[in-house]
């Protein structure tokens, strides 16, 4: 279908009011539930869950990480236990690249569910699969440019002298990656509700919508990260002894990925559901998506 252009008035978004985006993307979450279970289920429960196996055991990792970090080793033994971890790391680190995709076709396809278009479970998917090149281009994009800044950044506290620039560089640096990453948080929004598969245009677009009341936006964020790790760090703890009561490596290992999963999966739908009422609101009634997905 033709892409659609964004009414320029859209981009003079209001401010953002949190209580409004929590509110709207509760019933959002509440009025598609099933569906979003469906979906959640498949891309983010499932892909969370098998990736647990694809870790390597502790007891595995630890004789290599010892070597490491043990002063007295010789760089040939700390080389080879260097050699171990990656080799033993790396199919974890392809899977978790395998997920990650697969779930951003989820978060796609969720979004685009609860758009005013209405798309059936199967147009959403296609608009999350339709999506997610786009997406990965617009990652590459976003780490480009942020890199970009760190660097400057960097050069800003050089004269500063080498542990008072590594210091504030990391403090900024932190800082700037989550204003930049609040700032573009709109991105796959826009490609899933406006159908704006251009990462250029899409990225320009969050950017644009997320320039007035930037700090609600930054804050609103914040406060979701932070909840999010409190949260996590409690279910890694309920998990973790669960494993240690069953005993049975399997068994522990599945306890681990199925808890695990399910509040990725809970976690993916509340997100979804948010980064779509935060749209809606900030991008104003005159972006309405279009009114059919496909033509």
């Amino acid at each position: 279908m033709p892409e659609q252009t964004p009414d320029k008035a859209a981009d003079a978004a209001a401010k953002l009011d949190m209580n409004a985006a929590w509110a709207r993307g509760v019933v959002l979450l509440r009025e598609n539930r099933q569906l979003l279970c469906l979906m959640a289920g498949m891309f983010i429960l499932l892909p969370s869950a098998m990736i647990t196996f694809a870790l390597p055991e502790n007891s595995a990792l630890a004789g290599p990480i010892g070597v490491m970090f043990d002063p007295a080793a010789s760089e040939a033994a700390r080389l080879r236990a260097s050699e171990a971890i990656a080799t033993m790391l790396a199919p974890f680190i392809a899977w978790s690249g395998i997920v990650t995709v697969v779930q951003h076709i989820g978060y796609g396809a969720m979004m685009a569910l609860m758009g005013r278009a209405r798309p059936t479970v199967g147009q959403a998917i296609v608009i999350g699969l339709k999506a997610i090149l786009p997406v990965i281009a617009a990652l590459i994009v976003f780490f480009i440019g942020l890199y970009g800044v760190l660097l400057l950044t960097g050069l800003i506290f050089l004269p500063l002298g080498q542990a008072a620039s590594a210091f504030l560089g990391s403090i900024a640096g932190v800082a700037i990656a989550l204003f930049m990453t609040a700032r573009l948080s709109l991105t796959l929004p826009a490609m899933a509700l406006e159908r704006q598969f251009n990462p250029f245009k899409a990225l320009l677009r969050s950017w644009r919508l997320t320039a007035r009341g930037r700090g609600n936006v930054f804050g609103f964020w914040m406060l979701l990260i932070v909840a999010y790790a409190v949260i996590l760090i409690l279910v890694s703890a309920i998990s973790n002894v669960l494993a240690a009561i069953v005993g049975d490596t399997t068994g522990g290992t599945l306890i681990v990925g199925l808890i695990g999963g399910l509040y990725a999966m809970a976690w993916g739908m509340l997100i979804s559901a948010l980064a779509v009422a935060m749209f809606q609101q900030l991008a104003g009634p005159d972006s309405a998506e279009v009114a059919e997905v496909f033509e």
